[in-house]
C-alpha cells in the first residue's frame, strides 16, 4: 500500500514558532511508512497512491492551487487534518472536509457538530518533542504569577484576554506564527523553560476547542488554568485533578 502525506511547507520552516508539526510528520513518515511531500511543491497528486493525508491550515483552501491539488487526490482514500479551522469564514475548507474519508479533528466537538455523518477522529493539539518538557527539573520555588502567552484576541481566546488584564498575570509577548527568529522571541526550548518558571499558566480555548498550551503547561510542570470543555474532558483531563477550571 502506497501512502502519501501532503503537508504545508511553512510548518517545517526555521521561522515557525513551533517545531511540533515537523516532528509529527517526520514521525508519520518514519514510523507509519508515508512518503512526505510539500503541498506548495506539488501540482498534482502522483498516481498509484492508496492513502493521502492532506494537512495544512484551513485557510490554505482559499488558494485555488491547493483546492486543485486536493481534487487530484480523489482516487485515494483521503485523510484530512486542518489547523485553525474557522467554519464561518472558510467555506472552501468545509467543502474539502465534506469530501474526506476520515477527518483528524483538533477540536472534536466542533467537527462532530458540523460533520455528524463523517468519520471524525479526535486528534488534539500536542506538545513536542517530549524531552523538551519531561526533562525539565521540578521547580520548587516558581514565580508566583500566572503566565499568559500566545494570541490574546478576545473573540478567539476570551479566557486569555481576561487573564491578561489581571495584576497577577505575566503577559509574554507573542512573536506571531513565524516569528521564531525575531530578537527576544520566547519559543521552543526557551518557551518550555519559561513555563517551568511560573506557578501557573493559562491555556484558554480556541473557539471552544482544546489548545496546544493545555498540554505544554502541564508537561512543563506549571499549574494549568483553562475552561472545562468537552474536548478537555475527552482528552482525559478532570477539573481539580489535572487543571483548575476557569471561565472568562
Amino acid at each position: 500500500m502506497r501512502k502519501l502525506a501532503l503537508v504545508h511547507k511553512a510548518w517545517f520552516a526555521a521561522t515557525a514558532v513551533t517545531d511540533r508539526w515537523r516532528l509529527l510528520f517526520e514521525a508519520i513518515r518514519d514510523e507509519c511508512g508515508y512518503e512526505l511531500a510539500f503541498i506548495e511543491d506539488t501540482r498534482i497528486a502522483p498516481a498509484g497512491v492508496d492513502v493521502v493525508l492532506f494537512a495544512c491550515s484551513a485557510g490554505h483552501f482559499d488558494e485555488k492551487s491547493v483546492r486543485m491539488l486536493y481534487a487530484s487526490c480523489a482516487a485515494s482514500k483521503r485523510i484530512v487534518y486542518l489547523a485553525d479551522f474557522q467554519p464561518k469564514r472558510q467555506p472552501f475548507a468545509i467543502g474539502a472536509l465534506a469530501r474526506a474519508d476520515v477527518i483528524l479533528a483538533p477540536e472534536g466537538e466542533l467537527y462532530r457538530r458540523i460533520f455528524p455523518d463523517k468519520r471524525v477522529e479526535f486528534f488534539p493539539y500536542f506538545f513536542a518533542p517530549q524531552e523538551r518538557y519531561t526533562e525539565l527539573p521540578w521547580n520548587a520555588s516558581p514565580k508566583m504569577r500566572c503566565l499568559v502567552s500566545g494570541p490574546l484576541r478576545s473573540r478567539n481566546y476570551p479566557l486569555r484576554a481576561a487573564a491578561a488584564r489581571s495584576p497577577l498575570a505575566k503577559v509574554l509577548p507573542h512573536p506571531g506564527s513565524h516569528g521564531a527568529l525575531q530578537k527576544g522571541a520566547v519559543v521552543r526550548d526557551r518557551y518550555a523553560r519559561t513555563l517551568n518558571e511560573y506557578f501557573c499558566a493559562v491555556a484558554g480555548s480556541l473557539r471552544g476547542g482544546i489548545t496546544t498550551k493545555t498540554f505544554e503547561i502541564m508537561a512543563a510542570g506549571s499549574l494549568l488554568l483553562t475552561e472545562p470543555l468537552a474536548d478537555v474532558a475527552e482528552a482525559g483531563l478532570d477539573p481539580g485533578v489535572h487543571y483548575v477550571a476557569a471561565t472568562p
